[in-house]
């Protein structure tokens, strides 16, 4: 293990091999990876070429889908393009003891003691995809893993197992992550529901 010996870096890492030493400086100090972005306020160079490809997104415009679950939510943003800064949100930004999440069993049971526990059970419970099929698409948010999405497509549904890869393949291509109708050959909502 070795630090950086840049004069003046303000990094306290201890980096655990050479090579991971060698990218630091690279990036750091000698090509800088920096925002060109006009008028951009973040300033220190990017760890690494994924860290400012993430950066840019804000500056592309690009809506994340990472929505907060709760519906009177009254803090900014509402909207995250990092699931960490998200969880971060529901961290600090709320208080319960259930899961806000759509179709969740544990919601409005009352069965954790902080908001922290919430937020764990999400990380570990809940995945990146979304329903917005039907009814679906009016309710709130249900960040499904994706085996619970294909069984929320059939049960719920009623979708046959080829609409049903057909339906997964389209919201992995899809910036949300969202199960649209439109995606599914000859799907029509209830008129009743």
């Amino acid at each position: 293990p070795c630090r950086c010996s840049w004069p003046k870096c303000p990094s306290k890492a201890l980096f655990k091999s050479p090579r991971m030493l060698q990218t630091h400086l690279e990036n750091i100090h000698v090509s800088p990876l920096l925002c060109s972005f006009p008028n951009c306020t973040h300033r220190t160079p990017f760890r690494s070429n994924f860290d400012l490809k993430r950066h840019l997104r804000i500056h592309s415009g690009e809506q994340g889908h990472f929505h907060c679950p709760y519906p009177n939510c009254e803090k900014d943003p509402k909207i995250f393009v990092r699931k960490d800064k998200w969880l971060n949100h529901l961290r600090s930004s709320h208080s319960g003891d259930t899961c806000p999440l759509n179709h969740c069993s544990a919601a409005g049971k009352g069965e954790f003691q902080s908001q922290a526990e919430i937020v764990e059970h999400i990380k570990k419970y809940h995945g990146n995809f979304e329903c917005g099929i039907g009814s679906c698409s009016s309710g709130s948010r249900s960040r499904f893993t994706e085996s619970d999405l294909l069984t929320h497509l059939e049960m719920a549904h009623g979708l046959q197992y080829d609409e049903i890869g057909s339906a997964r393949n389209a919201a992995k291509l899809a910036s949300d992550w969202t199960v649209r109708s439109k995606d599914i050959r000859d799907y029509h909502d209830c008129t009743c529901c």
